[in-house]
């Protein structure tokens, strides 16, 4: 197997990497420090197209595959994870309609999120439940008319409450309460739906300049055109999204690690003690020979 990358993949890489070093990276400490969200910055994340990596161009994307959008993901989250995270979920999202929404759906809510103008989000996780869907109490009934009703909550969902948030993809239970099997619909669910509300931030130990809340839905009342897929096939769709959404957490932990190791050679480098440098010290060089 070949595992050099392409000239093309080499410049997008460093074009990224150099955009995170010079922008992200200087603000990323205080931005977690002080929980801010950074809009500013998710749209020049957005201008540089890194959104639209992994999109078909006939939706207005770059064309390239997962290798090339796990390539960015990774150098955002060698500057600032949580940047990283939310480009990640917004990503992952999308793709779960593109993959699998009707062409009105796509041609409706992708274009602000590929573009990077807007975010969304995906809503699987539970207080009670987890990430377990199988235990999901959240509910839609229908209505008739084309029409559902969604009354539950979510639990620890990034990206649906900032000022770029478009919409959000929640599974509910959809099959009636007294079947012997659950079965679940995927509902794409607008920011401004009646009976839809974002809860309060929560107060987190890291990745704090991400957006994480509950959720909570009353009476939610959206049309069959909010089904993403087929009605009662959503539980699988979901964990399709995950798919994607946990290649992309790979890459920001694997972002993490090099940034890591990246200020721990620093550190050994200019350290001063006993003496002199930390890094010439023997086992130290020894490592960071290793590292190089």
């Amino acid at each position: 197997m070949h595992f050099d990358l392409t000239p093309d993949q080499r410049e997008l890489q460093e074009n990224i990497r150099s955009f995170a070093q010079a922008e992200v990276a200087p603000r990323a400490e205080a931005l977690d420090r002080e929980a801010v969200f950074p809009a500013d910055l998710v749209q020049r994340v957005g201008d540089m197209g890194v959104m639209s990596i992994p999109f078909p161009k006939e939706l207005g994307g770059m064309g390239l595959g997962v290798f090339e959008a796990v390539l960015a993901i990774e150098e955002l989250a060698r500057a600032d994870q949580s940047l990283a995270v939310t480009t990640m979920v917004s990503m992952a999202t999308g793709l779960t309609v593109a993959r699998f929404g009707t062409d009105a759906q796509k041609a409706n809510w992708l274009p602000d999120i590929i573009a990077g103008r807007k975010i969304c989000s995906i809503a699987g996780t539970e207080p009670d439940a987890g990430s377990d869907t199988g235990g999901f109490r959240t509910r839609a009934t229908q209505l008739g008319n084309g029409q559902w009703s969604l009354s539950g909550e979510k639990a620890y969902i990034t990206n649906a409450g900032t000022p770029l948030s478009l919409f959000t993809l929640i599974l509910a239970v959809s099959s009636p309460k007294e079947a012997e099997k659950k079965k679940f619909t995927l509902f794409l669910t607008p920011n401004d739906a009646p009976g839809y509300t974002r809860g309060a931030p929560y107060s987190k130990m890291g990745w704090k300049s991400s957006d994480t809340r509950p959720l909570f839905l009353d009476d939610c009342q959206l049309g069959d055109d909010a089904i993403i897929g087929e009605p009662h096939s959503g539980r699988w769709l979901l964990h399709k999204g995950y798919q994607a959404a946990r290649l992309f957490l790979a890459a920001c932990s694997l972002g993490l690690a090099q940034a890591s190791l990246d200020h721990a050679v620093q550190y050994a480098r200019t350290r001063q003690a006993f003496g002199g440098s930390l890094g010439r010290l023997q086992l130290v060089q020894e490592m960071i020979a290793k590292m190089a």
